[in-house]
């Protein structure tokens, strides 16, 4: 059986899949309200999801669906590199961070891994 945390963490991801990219998510108090849980098991609950990248937090401002358009959003990434090029630039990424972590309850599921196993964490940015 599942914990009361790997409950709530499916059920933010289906709340977050259901939102548009940049949408703010309801605060940690109305998420607990809506839920049924405390502040602190949705507090836990929502670092698993921006461990995993699927929101972001900005504090004083709240939790933002971190998710891109793939439709539209990825042909433009595409686009991104010809412009640069045609401007005579060379486009590039950049690692700004790696690091290792142990597989959470989500990543377990989601992607066929055993909780605790380690996989990679890679920031960049173009």
């Amino acid at each position: 059986m599942n914990t009361l945390h790997e409950q709530l963490l499916d059920q933010l991801v289906s709340y977050v899949q259901t939102l548009p990219a940049n949408a703010k998510l309801l605060s940690e108090r109305q998420l607990a309200n809506k839920y049924q849980v405390s502040r602190n098991t949705v507090r836990l609950a929502l670092l698993d999801l921006e461990s995993t990248g699927l929101v972001r937090r900005v504090q004083g401002e709240g939790t933002f669906v971190n998710r891109i358009n793939l439709q539209s959003d990825l042909g433009s990434s595409y686009k991104f590199g010809q412009q640069m090029r045609l401007l005579g630039k060379t486009p590039s990424t950049k690692i700004i961070s790696f690091e290792e972590k142990d597989v959470n309850a989500y990543f377990a599921k989601n992607l066929n891994l055993e909780i605790g196993e380690k996989m990679l964490k890679l920031g960049a940015c173009v």
